[in-house]
């Protein structure tokens, strides 16, 4: 399988397989029934994990449980996930409904040089900052305060912990 080649050339090196990650998930979606097992095996391998883990978030239909791979795409420096970020934490859905860190990541993705195509990028941007300017409309001054004090205070990883610690709190 696929995946299986791919499990036995990383073993040889690494650089091959990031090198080649772009170029097989193209090629693997379209040709090979295997592509979530190829994309999973970038992941747990920490693979180019923001597009990655994106791929894997729309191959999987996009659901609300997929959340943590939006995560994992937005702290990658993907702008669409972190523009979707700021949906899904100012609408609810998928995550507890939390206008500071809806704030957080449209912000982050109106400043993050990002990853992806810069014209793409840049759309996706000012989408982010009009919800940004919209968003800050529904929201006290204190809040602002303490989204910026997050904003001020965000590091990688930190989405993941977010969700980590409201799972712990559902339970």
């Amino acid at each position: 399988s696929i995946a299986e080649t791919l499990e036995n050339e990383s073993h040889e090196g690494g650089l091959r397989i990031a090198v080649l990650a772009g170029e097989v998930q193209e090629r693997v979606y379209i040709e090979s029934p295997e592509y979530e097992d190829v994309l999973w095996t970038f992941l747990e391998k920490g693979v180019d994990v923001g597009n990655t883990a994106w791929n894997l978030y729309l191959y999987r239909g996009q659901k609300p449980e997929d959340v943590g791979l939006v995560c994992q795409a937005a702290d990658g420096g993907i702008i669409k996930a972190q523009n979707l970020l700021g949906k899904l934490y100012s609408s609810g859905e998928g995550v507890p409904q939390d206008l500071k860190k809806a704030y957080l990541w449209y912000k982050i993705a109106v400043t993050d040089t990002g990853l992806d195509d810069e014209f793409y990028d840049n759309s996706i941007r000012e989408s982010s900052r009009a919800d940004l300017i919209l968003l800050k409309k529904s929201m006290t001054a204190d809040e602002i305060v303490e989204a910026e004090d997050l904003f001020s205070n965000w590091e990688p990883g930190q989405c993941q912990r977010d969700l980590s610690e409201a799972s712990s709190m559902t339970d």
